[in-house]
């Protein structure tokens, strides 16, 4: 049995390819709830071929409620993550790129001065997957040891309130 009590969460996911028991970020400090992110029964999701499809649209829900939000096409989940500062930005890329290359699956992500932006889909066979599910549960553990804030506490371009008096 591997002790893992003095190792992160990251660090865990990479040497056993488990995320912790805490599964995702429920916080205000994420993506604003908009009707996409609220699960509904009738809609149907675009799930990968040879994905278990009850399982996933069990799961999805949580993950919804988590502030993940089904992509435009239905067929991935993306989430908003607000921190306070550009290193703790590319500390989340990095960390969520390590884990990602560990699970040979990776996301399409947009790195801002104060924000990153994740985007989880399977392109073959296309649609949502199983990966996809573990891997936005990864990206929530991350980024809860990293710390996110709320979007008006993030850090933005330009002067800072100090530079502009």
């Amino acid at each position: 049995m591997m002790a893992t009590k003095n190792i992160s969460r990251s660090a865990f996911f990479i040497l056993t390819g488990k995320p912790s028991h805490e599964a995702c970020i429920k916080s205000p400090f994420v993506n604003i709830p908009s009707q996409r992110s609220l699960f509904n029964p009738a809609m149907q999701p675009m799930i990968a071929d040879g994905e278990d499809r009850d399982e996933l649209t069990k799961v999805l829900p949580t993950l919804l409620e988590c502030g993940w939000q089904l992509d435009e096409n239905d067929s991935g989940v993306r989430k908003i993550y607000h921190l306070k500062t550009y290193t703790k930005v590319l500390d989340l890329h990095h960390s969520i790129g390590v884990g990602s290359k560990s699970k040979n699956h990776h996301p399409e992500m947009t790195t801002k001065s104060g924000s990153l932006a994740v985007h989880w889909t399977t392109h073959h066979p296309r649609g949502l997957s199983a990966k996809d599910i573990f891997m936005a549960k990864y990206c929530d553990e991350v980024a809860r040891t990293i710390g996110t804030v709320d979007e008006l506490d993030a850090q933005r371009c330009g002067p800072s309130s100090s530079q502009t008096k």
